[in-house]
């Protein structure tokens, strides 16, 4: 598909790819004053959002780019409705755990429905949810935002200190002590993370100046044990030898060069680019940063998401036990799955910019059919399932028609 910035007839916007949205809303819960104006409840029509010639171009785009980027909302649906139907159902008859079904009323009404919209200087797509859970380790959207709020906190930290000296780096390492029995979870998070700490005061770490960590404790691949697992970042000042380290600490940490951080990292964003038409022309210190937001995003992501996703062999929740997810879920509460060390302890999240957001219609979720959109006085509504009665020839017809623009490449 055309990247949306194509369809743009003023430069000023920037592309929207189908991961980038700002999910930012919603603390009160509740609908705002624009989504109510959009729902027909309007008290003073003149507040209504009315499509004209000024902003035809960018509603044409996002019409266009809704489906891609729907799709991956919708995944994220699937995954959270059958975890809320995995506790209900399995997790709640046992007993086990009081708030079982709490939990699952919750993760079964998140971002069923909301109010779509995009901020006129950049272009983004917005959404304001009526409702959202809250659950970050079991709701893979409420993951994503964690993960998105973690790079906005660390990422210009780190590049800062990075950009003082040339030779700064960080180093990728996995601290993986052995697999914890079932029913010791909870102190083996506390062992690992009073072992990490040992390692990080021994002399061999002494050119460690910040550490950034995420915990993952998935079930092993063999489900007999749960593999807890610290991903560390290590921001390095000196002379660092991982190889010493490494023979000192044996198998239970892996280490990833950072020239092969910045190898891999360049190949992920020379794909990337082939979809978007994006250059890559990084700096070490960008390519470090993404690697870096790579890292983050997949520590924090959803255990169900990496399980569906095929991105490990571990079972995914909804495949325990009850009793397993009880003791999984309730060694978790109140951990910080994140945590940060030396030059990286104690930093402030910035303030997020200014946004000016146009409401323009509503997305509403249903298990049958995935999200459909409305724009507001526009006289199609979008599915995730397709326009049936329209071929691709007539909607690219329609398209170039709205936007004045040719139709995208479909080779």
């Amino acid at each position: 598909m055309t990247a949306i910035d194509d369809l743009f007839h003023d430069p000023e916007y920037s592309p929207v790819t189908n991961s980038e949205y700002l999910d930012r809303f919603n603390n009160d819960h509740t609908y705002s004053t624009h989504a109510r104006l959009i729902h027909g409840q309007a008290e003073h029509e003149a507040e209504i959002f009315v499509p004209n010639q000024a902003n035809e171009a960018v509603l044409s785009a996002i019409e266009f780019d809704l489906k891609d980027w729907g799709s991956d909302y919708t995944k994220r649906r699937a995954i959270e409705k059958k975890t809320a139907q995995y506790i209900r159902h399995k997790v709640a008859p046992t007993g086990l755990m009081g708030n079982a079904t709490e939990i699952a009323d919750r993760l079964e009404s998140c971002r069923n429905s909301g109010v779509l919209g995009f901020d006129i200087s950049s272009g983004r797509k917005m959404v304001k949810w009526k409702e959202k859970c809250g659950l970050v380790k079991l709701c893979p959207d409420e993951a994503r935002a964690e993960q998105k709020r973690l790079s906005r906190r660390y990422a210009p930290a780190v590049e800062a200190w990075l950009d003082e000296k040339q030779r700064r780096q960080f180093q990728y390492a996995v601290f993986e002590p052995v697999n914890i029995p079932f029913g010791q979870l909870k102190a083996g998070i506390k062992a690992a993370y009073d072992e990490l700490r040992l390692m990080l005061r021994h002399q061999s770490m002494k050119a460690v100046k910040g550490c950034f960590t995420a915990l993952e404790a998935p079930m092993s691949k063999d489900g007999k044990s749960w593999n807890v697992h610290i991903n560390c970042m290590f921001l390095i000042d000196g002379h660092f030898d991982w190889k010493t380290i490494r023979a000192e600490y044996g198998q239970r940490i892996h280490f990833k060069s950072t020239q092969d951080m910045i190898a891999a990292t360049t190949r992920y964003l020379e794909r990337r680019a082939e979809k978007t038409g994006e250059p890559v022309n990084m700096s070490r210190t960008q390519v470090l940063l993404a690697a870096f937001r790579e890292i983050i995003k997949y520590s924090s992501k959803h255990v169900s998401d990496k399980s569906e996703g095929g991105k490990t062999d571990a079972p995914a929740i909804t495949d325990w036990q009850p009793e397993q997810f009880v003791e999984w879920y309730a060694a978790h509460k109140g951990l910080r799955r994140c945590r940060s060390y030396g030059v990286l302890y104690g930093i402030e999240e910035p303030e997020r910019e200014p946004l000016n957001i146009q409401w323009i219609g509503s997305m509403d979720y249903t298990s049958q059919n995935g999200y459909a959109f409305t724009i507001n006085r526009r006289p199609s509504i979008i599915s995730l399932q397709g326009d049936k009665s329209t071929s691709s020839k007539q909607r690219d017809k329609r398209q170039m028609r709205l936007s004045d623009r040719p139709p995208p490449d479909r080779r």
